[in-house]
């Protein structure tokens, strides 16, 4: 390609790989209506950069090339809802949407809403389905991250359908308007260092974990008192305290350091 072309993403949720093939590594994940760049093609597979600067290869067969719709967006509320073909929770099903998506409405009646799909074709879904979506606070962070409980892991998931850790905290993150980057390595580049002790951390600041101190592998946010809630298996809570009935020895071994936000530095 010669130079930089967009794209929207068609589908509920699309794989990112990290090479052109379905058998590579899945890295990160694209939803529904997301615009992204095309900046290279190979096959039946795109490259595309998100948003947060994050590249991978998608199946061509779930983007279409050209602008997103430019109508009125809103932003999906429930972790996961269903698009018909008509106002009617027994017509045929169109798509699926989870959390964040922003869509494209086309107009509002009798409690729902008729919404245009990035190939031209349009659905309905719930008005109820849609936000708002909490300010950023402490207590907000900790209530939506708490959404999330029970969930599975997915490596290189950043939806309710599977999240791996960092995708965990920069959805969390995201629904209360504050945009982190992708990987746990580049979320702990944001943010003010606060501390390498555990004991130190305070609700709402994020831990990063590791093998080695120069290698982060691994993201949660602090409870406090120190728990945290993070994406291991599931979406969990733990303590980092001996004798706690949820310790966990493992990541109190490769304890890192502890990061502080404030919104103005997520933007």
């Amino acid at each position: 390609m010669t130079s930089t072309e967009t794209g929207v993403i068609n589908v509920c949720v699309a794989s990112l790989y990290r090479s052109s093939g379905f058998q590579s590594e899945i890295v990160s994940q694209a939803v529904l209506n997301e615009p992204v760049d095309i900046i290279d093609e190979e096959n039946r597979f795109v490259r595309i950069r998100m948003p947060d600067g994050y590249e991978g290869w998608i199946d061509h067969d779930q983007l279409v090339e050209g602008p997103a719709p430019d109508r009125n967006l809103k932003r999906v509320r429930s972790h996961f809802i269903r698009l018909y073909r008509h106002p009617d929770t027994e017509s045929q099903p169109v798509r699926d949407a989870v959390i964040g998506c922003e869509l494209s409405c086309i107009d509002e009646a009798d409690g729902w809403v008729h919404v245009q799909l990035p190939d031209g074709d349009t659905a309905w879904t719930q008005a109820e389905q849609f936000g708002p979506f909490p300010e950023f606070r402490v207590e907000t962070l900790l209530d939506m991250a708490a959404e999330f409980l029970g969930y599975q892991y997915l490596w290189g998931g950043k939806t309710p359908k599977g999240l791996d850790c960092s995708g965990f905290v920069q959805l969390v993150f995201s629904c209360l308007g504050q945009q982190l980057p992708r990987d746990a390595w580049m979320q702990q580049q944001h943010g003010t260092f606060k501390s390498s002790r555990i004991e130190d951390a305070s609700a709402g600041e994020l831990l990063f974990f590791g093998k080695q101190k120069d290698l982060v592998t691994h993201v949660g946010i602090s409870l406090g008192q120190g728990r945290l809630i993070h994406s291991q298996g599931f979406v969990r809570i733990n303590s980092l305290n001996p004798g706690d009935a949820d310790y966990h020895p493992v990541l109190e071994s490769r304890f890192i350091n502890v990061n502080h936000f404030q919104a103005n530095q997520l933007q």
